[in-house]
């Protein structure tokens, strides 16, 4: 995703388990009856401007029990590091209360 609320250009396909590509200005996402139980909060990481992370390396390896690792994730309660954590709260998405 180039960002917020930013659409895919030519997004096509398969859809696994779920989606964040919507129209700019209009959040919205799209997941599977049957989806894995992390995959609103991944697609919802997407709607405040996260990515997933590059594979192959060494440098991925923290990444495998993140939220935003794109498998299965056969873990209790995946990671959400401190840079995911700034790039949602900059996001105009995000509101405190």
């Amino acid at each position: 995703m180039a960002g917020p609320g930013a659409a895919l250009p030519g997004a096509v396909g398969i859809v696994a388990r779920g989606t964040a590509n919507h129209p700019a200005g209009r959040p919205g996402l799209v997941i599977k009856y049957r989806s894995g139980k992390w995959t609103m909060a991944h697609e919802i990481g997407h709607v405040l401007g996260l990515t997933h992370p590059v594979c192959g390396g060494p440098s991925y390896q923290p990444w495998l029990n993140s939220l935003m690792w794109e498998f299965d994730r056969n873990v209790e309660l995946p990671e959400i590091f401190q840079d995911q954590k700034t790039i949602m709260y900059a996001c105009p998405y995000t509101v405190f209360m």
